[in-house]
């Protein structure tokens, strides 16, 4: 949400400097606050339409957001392209300044709140979790998972073939890739884990800087990141269960 705080400073920048025009020059009393800001923004914020047009288009992207608070940004933004016409006073561009900080708050809230994914199968899929992910079924083939926490897939036989795993915590899962090799990449933090009982080869571990690839099958294993900074591998208890 950068481009909406810079959008937002700009408008407070305008405010303020509105403010003392009206204190400091005289002769402005005799215009009104729209030909004031107007020129204003004019001539001393001349990229304010470059950042609105940049932001408009950035917000068609946004899914995640209640559609009433998506609709208040579009609102903003659409008088902001339209401001010779739609500014009155220096009330109307409070409003839109109020109305980006309400936004900001609702984003800001939504951001700190995570949502987890449940799901019994995924195939072709993409899943995207601001919590952790759980496949409780069969497993996942040929998709990609993200996750802002951890990662588990915990069914029956609770694999994962084919694709991307992409998270900040921990990975549990009963078998990565499969016997013909299928690719799997994993990307995670140097303090991420890995706990499998099946892993094959093909799989690629990225755990931050240090990188390891499976040349051949594993049973019951743990991978972390060593002191040295490279992916180690401990045995697993084998009474642990996904």
């Amino acid at each position: 949400y950068t481009p909406t705080e810079e959008l937002l400073t700009e408008l407070d920048q305008i405010l303020y400097l509105f403010g003392e025009l009206r204190r400091t020059v005289p002769a402005l009393q005799r215009h009104s606050d729209k030909v004031v800001l107007v020129n204003l923004i004019k001539t001393q914020f001349p990229g304010l339409l470059d950042q609105v047009n940049a932001l408009w288009e950035l917000n068609k992207g946004l899914r995640k957001l209640h559609p009433r608070k998506n609709m208040l940004l579009k609102v903003v933004l659409s008088s902001l392209l339209q401001f010779q016409e739609k500014i009155q006073d220096e009330h109307t561009l409070a409003d839109w300044s109020q109305k980006l900080r309400e936004f900001l708050l609702d984003l800001m809230v939504r951001d700190q709140v995570s949502s987890d994914i449940y799901a019994t199968y995924v195939q072709g899929s993409q899943l995207t979790a601001s919590g952790s992910i759980y496949v409780l079924g069969e497993g996942c083939y040929n998709s990609h998972l993200m996750a802002r926490k951890h990662i588990l897939i915990m069914g029956e036989p609770g694999y994962f073939r084919e694709g991307n795993l992409s998270l900040q915590g921990r990975l549990i899962v009963r078998e990565l890739g499969s016997p013909n090799g299928s690719r799997v990449t994993i990307e995670m933090p140097a303090e991420g884990q890995i706990f499998a009982h099946t892993v094959y080869p093909g799989v690629d571990i990225q755990m931050g800087q240090a990188h390891y690839h499976v040349l051949q099958r594993l049973e019951n294993v743990h991978f972390l990141q060593d002191g040295e900074g490279q992916v180690a591998l401990q045995p697993l208890n084998v009474s642990w269960r996904a």
